[in-house]
């Protein structure tokens, strides 16, 4: 990740690092806690929305789909949806229509 980073920063010196994305993230396990606060420590910025670990990916992987095409009412679909939201407020950009549909 860190070579990535340098690279991509390499490519374009503008560039700046938003933050990290914690995956497969339960905030109720003191392992996951311990983790974000490293990523943190380490990255200086974690996005607050996170996705957690869940069957539902699998299932939507196995099918073919994103998870939003396999259901999008399921809860880690919101999640999906909020993160989507809060890239969307540090880059600066605005949705065309509605993204919480």
């Amino acid at each position: 990740m860190l070579e990535f980073i340098k690279d991509a920063r390499n490519a374009n010196p503008r560039l700046t690092f938003g933050g990290a994305i914690l995956t497969k993230h339960d905030g109720r396990q003191k392992i996951c806690k311990i983790v974000a606060g490293a990523v943190k420590d380490y990255y200086g910025c974690v996005l607050e929305s996170s996705i957690p670990p869940t069957n539902s990916i699998v299932k939507a992987q196995a099918a073919g789909n994103t998870i939003l095409q396999y259901d999008g009412d399921d809860p880690v679909s919101h999640d999906f949806k909020q993160m989507a939201l809060e890239i969307m407020a540090i880059t600066g950009l605005a949705a065309k229509e509605p993204v919480l549909a």
